[in-house]
């Protein structure tokens, strides 16, 4: 009996993505072969269930981003999946990876373009959930100083002085993102801007998709 057309691209897919994992398992044993004593160390003080609890915490983040992306993207796709959401968390995490935390939105309204979103609200709702991450640290980091600011204080030297103007960076950066995404001053001031690329069709091209986007 010869199986479906749809089985070969679906064993292909399967394929390349072990590769793929293979791959990036072997790059991180390169990466860390200098401290796998270290590692092993920090491990063995932990016992399997307390392994698992930790493993278990990691796994629930990439999870609640997905969760979080399928909620804000169906608001542009009324058929979007959760899979798809939960696949658009693992995409941003990927991107920080391979990227040290600077290719989250790019890979994220990539994949969603291939959904069906175009890029600027693609790159719009990507950023919406980037403020929601940084206000949700801020206000993790606030509970975690008005409990335990004490112990931190007593067992490091000179954090607390900076914390001021790590608050002030984070809430510039919620401020900042916000303000490109709903405020037409700054919209506007994106589009005076634009006018200042070359005159070449090239680019008064590429203007205009910019501005299409915008």
């Amino acid at each position: 009996m010869s199986q479906p057309a749809s089985a070969a691209p679906s064993r292909k897919k399967t394929v390349i993505s072990l590769l793929v994992l293979a791959a990036l398992t072997g790059i991180i044993v390169l990466l860390f072969k200098d401290n796998w004593a270290e590692i092993t160390a920090a491990l063995s003080q932990l016992s399997a269930w307390q392994v698992l609890v930790v493993l278990a915490i990691g796994l629930s983040y990439p999870l609640l981003e997905g969760c979080v992306a399928w909620g804000i993207v169906r608001s542009r796709i009324p058929g979007f999946r959760l899979w798809q959401g939960i696949d658009t968390g693992w995409c941003g995490t990927f991107g920080n990876v391979v990227t040290l935390g600077a290719g989250a939105v790019p890979v994220q309204t990539w994949y969603l373009h291939r959904c069906g979103l175009p890029v600027g609200p693609g790159v719009g709702l990507m950023t919406l959930q980037y403020v929601f991450h940084k206000t949700t640290v801020l206000l993790y980091a606030t509970v975690m100083l008005l409990f335990q600011h004490r112990w931190l204080a007593a067992n490091t030297t000179g954090v607390m002085n900076y914390l001021p103007m790590a608050y002030a960076v984070v809430a510039a950066i919620i401020v900042v993102l916000v303000l490109v995404c709903v405020s037409p001053l700054v919209q506007n001031l994106a589009r005076w801007l634009m006018r200042l690329l070359p005159k070449r069709e090239k680019w008064q091209q590429r203007r205009a998709d910019w501005q299409q986007q915008l």
